[in-house]
């Protein structure tokens, strides 16, 4: 029950503008989240930063990158086996921050500046602590 109200809570739809390389789904209220366009944002930016072209975000991604995060902040900070690529962070209080602790990392960033074309975000929190998560395709 509190995973459902979690992600019902965090996920509400915002005003934001969705961007042009959108992949639409039948989840599309995740890609509209303040917080999961933000992360999309900064990974594209950074991947311009490289030179590289911007990932779509794609709902289904999305929703099984935020199950995660949810995961993790009820059992804990772990890998979740999905068909992704995967990065995880826990502690950076905005998605600025998780990206450049991403791109700090040679593995992390090295996925985030992979031939990935889709990517799907989540992101919980709990007692103060955040868990993002990215997925790549």
């Amino acid at each position: 029950m509190y995973q459902l109200l979690l992600i019902a809570t965090l996920c509400q739809p915002a005003d934001a503008l969705q961007p042009e390389n959108v992949k639409p789904g039948p989840h599309d209220w995740l890609i509209k989240n303040e917080t999961i366009v933000s992360l999309h944002k900064e990974v594209n930016l950074h991947r311009a930063r490289s030179g590289l072209p911007p990932v779509a975000i794609d709902t289904n991604m999305c929703l099984a990158a935020q199950r995660h995060a949810v995961y993790m902040s009820n059992y804990g900070f772990m890998h979740s086996g999905l068909p992704y690529m995967e990065i995880i962070n826990q502690s950076h209080p905005n998605a600025q921050g998780a990206v450049y602790s991403w791109a700090a990392s040679p593995p992390h960033n090295g996925i985030m500046l992979s031939n990935a074309t889709s990517v799907g975000f989540g992101y919980a929190l709990r007692g103060g602590y955040p868990y993002w998560v990215g997925v790549f395709r």
